[in-house]
């Protein structure tokens, strides 16, 4: 029996089971729509709490005089507070606490604007973004008509007017941001892809229940080739199985994955092999399947949880919190696909998958142990 035989005998073996492809496929499509439609509908339907935003000026001139007319004007109307920062690093540092929604400084030497997001996924962010970016469009129209016959704006006061083109916002975060939908169509895809560590758990279980591990050992085969075998076996069943929730994600749900679809599916592709590993080692370790169960059903949920597969947890001020949450590789994995999708960010990219597959090879490493001495 080729190496090939044993992986088609594995994957055969996952589709014949009704209720895990119904778990594997159906389940986070579930999840997704219902998740998805609550927290859309919570919303759009809540009203927008108070929120902060620090400001700085660098320099002065008829810019930051607008700007701070503009930011006086929404003070008084609406629920934002702003703050004036004197010192931008420590700024920085309170939009990673999130302290404020995002940091706005004001150019007026260089015509620019530039805003520091604290969370990709900042509701309360993206608001201030297109306030400002309507500030920006209107200062510019009135540049221009200042241009074309001063009279018009005759009277306007003198120091909101200038003939220096007004440079628009350079944001270092896109406009686009994941709505509900979008946030739990990567979460659920990225659990339900860690409860395929249940499929490697019992199946290395299974084949000692049904003797068809015996049968294969004495037959005459490489002893690895049915450990390499049996475990991409897993891994191509996984892989089909996520690729359809993957593709209703997209094209039925309308699931948005951004433009570097081959990155994100990499990163999927070591969470994939990392689960399997990680099943698959549970299963040699604990020779007691309630024990393995039990292993499983709890850290399955910690690493979901501290990934934040169940909640965003990006609005979490908690360093030991967020300091846990680094721990778990689904944690990355969500991370750097959001971050990939939505801010065209690769640096946590390499490292996500090296996890994923360092992790893997570890568990490999032990379950390969594990396999030689039984079969020997």
């Amino acid at each position: 029996m080729s190496i090939l035989n044993i992986i088609l005998k594995d994957v055969k073996i996952q589709f014949k089971q009704k209720r895990v492809l119904a778990i594997m496929i159906i389940f986070p499509i579930v999840l997704m729509v219902i998740l998805g439609t609550v927290f859309n509908n919570d919303s759009n339907n809540g009203a927008i709490e108070d929120f902060n935003v620090a400001y700085e000026f660098i320099g002065e001139g008829p810019i930051t005089e607008a700007t701070q007319s503009m930011m006086e004007d929404l003070s008084s109307t609406e629920d934002i507070i702003f703050t004036k920062v004197e010192n931008q690093s420590e700024a920085m540092k309170d939009i990673k606490s999130v302290k404020y929604a995002c940091f706005i400084v004001v150019n007026e030497d260089l015509k620019e604007i530039k805003i520091y997001e604290n969370e990709r996924f900042n509701f309360e962010a993206s608001i201030m973004e297109t306030i400002m970016s309507t500030f920006v469009q209107r200062y510019n129209t009135i540049v221009e008509i200042v241009k074309v016959d001063p009279q018009l704006l005759a009277n306007l006061p003198e120091d909101t007017i200038s003939n220096k083109k007004f440079v628009g916002i350079n944001s270092v975060e896109p406009t686009r941001t994941a709505s509900a939908l979008d946030y739990y169509g990567v979460t659920m895809l990225t659990l339900i892809i860690l409860y395929s560590s249940m499929s490697g758990a019992y199946s290395t279980k299974s084949e000692k229940l049904k003797k068809t591990m015996d049968r294969m050992v004495i037959a005459p085969i490489n002893k690895m080739n049915i450990f390499i075998g049996s475990t991409l076996g897993i891994v191509l069943s996984t892989i089909i199985q996520m690729i359809i929730v993957f593709s209703f994600s997209k094209y039925i749900l309308k699931v948005y994955w951004g433009e570097h679809i081959i990155a994100v599916l990499l990163i999927i592709l070591s969470l994939i092999i990392m689960s399997v590993s990680m099943g698959i080692a549970s299963g040699y370790i604990f020779k007691n399947d309630s024990a393995m169960d039990a292993f499983l059903n709890l850290l399955i949920p910690v690493m979901a949880f501290l990934g934040g597969a169940y909640i965003n947890i990006t609005g979490i001020n908690n360093k030991t919190f967020m300091l846990l949450s680094k721990l778990s590789p689904v944690k990355w994995v969500n991370s750097t696909i959001f971050n990939i999708v939505y801010n065209n960010n690769f640096s946590d990219f390499g490292i996500t998958i090296g996890i994923n597959i360092g992790i893997a090879i570890l568990l490999m490493i032990i379950s390969t142990i594990s396999f030689n001495k039984e079969v020997s």
